[in-house]
């Protein structure tokens, strides 16, 4: 789901996290490692095409929002990385584009 906020006074857009990715290191590259961030698990799990880092996707993390993350095990974790994922434009002006492109 693509999402964007726009000040009507100003215009101006301020970004809002699309998809959270998370990817992690754990001691002994297990298949499955469980997380909960406030309260609600989501699965990481290994990719062998990512050097068997745990990979998996959160709920929406909300920018300038704190969030609860925890570890079901912290001895295993070794490192941990999210990637926030924000469109650079509206869903409406993708397309728009891309009528203006199809159209020459």
């Amino acid at each position: 789901m693509i999402q964007e906020c726009r000040s009507a006074s100003s215009g101006i857009r301020t970004p809002v996290v699309d998809t959270a990715k998370w990817f992690a290191k754990l001691d002994g590259s297990p298949a499955l490692y469980v997380t909960p961030m406030d309260g609600t698990n989501f699965n990481l799990n290994r990719d062998s095409k990512l050097g068997n880092l745990c990979t998996g996707q959160s709920a929406m993390v909300t920018l300038d929002t704190p969030f609860t993350l925890a570890a079901t095990d912290v001895s295993k974790l070794e490192e941990l990385t999210v990637l926030c994922i924000t469109p650079l434009r509206s869903e409406s002006e993708r397309y728009s584009l891309n009528q203006k492109l199809v159209a020459q």
